[in-house]
């Protein structure tokens, strides 16, 4: 009997580890068109691929979400998830920052999974951004820290200004002393922070829209009982807008403007994710569980069950041979 229980130990033990999710993605067939050095005001396309490497039972952590950034001007952006091969419809969005929420693009590890992008935008002048980014991508979790070993980004110096003299960066030793230097450096890094912080609430109230519109009946009820719908989407418009400013102030190295208008997005945000959270349909319309869940569960109760019957075999098995003895 004590075999049988230490196998059903075992197997209990094991669960929690099963269940534990780490996604992992990465950036391929990235092109920008036109190449080589290009000058101000340079309409510019950047296509790529970001490919989903699935890990246990789901494609990404429901719970984190992508920040893509870019430095191009008028920036219009495309998306469309493809799901073993076969393309979504398309989204799109306009200004230098997007936000794509777990909710989007988790799917159970079964399915293959990448995410089509495109970014349209000009070059911007090198006097309006010292460094120009071509596309920055970090994964964020619940309480907006980077993940670690989630991070890309591709900076602009093929497409700069031939002519243009080389600009300098935010906190240039060439313009502060060493002390001053450093003193820039960390209001840089906690402005940064600020604002990735302040993502968070629209990360949410993003992924409570997308699990609205899988659970469509009471999207539909959510939309018809009360204005909060229209209210959640303008404040978290508003709050996308207070982000791309204080990244905007980040870009000019005017760090205490950039956190107020982080915690600016951060207040809106959490309006928004409030106004969502208040209405009753969404307690009594739960989405249906994803079928990715359901079969880690059989199949983890499946293992177990053939765990405890051989191991009550050879239970029962060595309980008769010590009879016979």
């Amino acid at each position: 009997m004590r075999e049988l229980f230490r196998a059903g130990l075992l197997v209990i033990c094991l669960i929690p580890i099963f269940f534990q999710g780490v996604s992992a993605w990465n950036v391929t067939q990235l092109t920008v068109d036109p190449s080589g050095q290009l000058t101000t005001g340079t309409p510019v396309i950047i296509n790529g691929t970001i490919e989903f490497a699935p890990s246990l039972n789901q494609t990404f952590d429901t719970g984190h979400g992508l920040l893509i950034h870019t430095d191009l001007e008028n920036a219009q952006w495309n998306y469309s998830i493809i799901l073993d091969g076969r393309d979504s419809p398309r989204y799109s969005a306009t200004g230098p920052l997007l936000i794509i929420s777990g909710w989007l693009v988790t799917y159970p590890s079964s399915v293959n999974e990448s995410m089509r992008l495109t970014i349209e935008g000009t070059l911007p002048s090198a006097d309006r951004i010292q460094n120009v980014t071509s596309i920055r991508i970090q994964e964020f979790d619940e309480r907006g820290r980077i993940a670690s070993d989630t991070f890309f980004e591709t900076d602009g110096t093929d497409i700069h200004e031939k002519s243009a003299p080389p600009p300098r960066p935010c906190c240039s030793p060439v313009d502060l002393t060493e002390e001053n230097q450093t003193l820039c450096l960390h209001e840089k890094v906690i402005a940064e922070k600020e604002v990735r912080e302040a993502s968070v609430p629209v990360i949410k109230v993003d992924g409570m829209i997308a699990d609205l519109k899988f659970n469509r009946s009471a999207e539909y009820r959510w939309r018809s009982s009360s204005i909060s719908y229209s209210s959640a989407l303008t404040k978290r418009e508003a709050a996308m807008d207070y982000l791309i400013m204080a990244n905007e102030q980040i870009n000019k190295c005017n760090f205490e403007r950039a956190r107020e208008r982080a915690r600016d997005a951060y207040h809106k945000g959490n309006e928004s994710f409030n106004d969502i959270l208040l209405q009753p349909t969404i307690i009594a319309d739960p989405p249906p569980p994803r079928n990715g869940r359901i079969i880690a569960i059989l199949i983890i109760s499946g293992i177990a069950t053939i765990i405890l019957v051989i191991a009550g075999y050879y239970w029962s098995k060595r309980r008769k041979r010590r009879s016979l003895e």
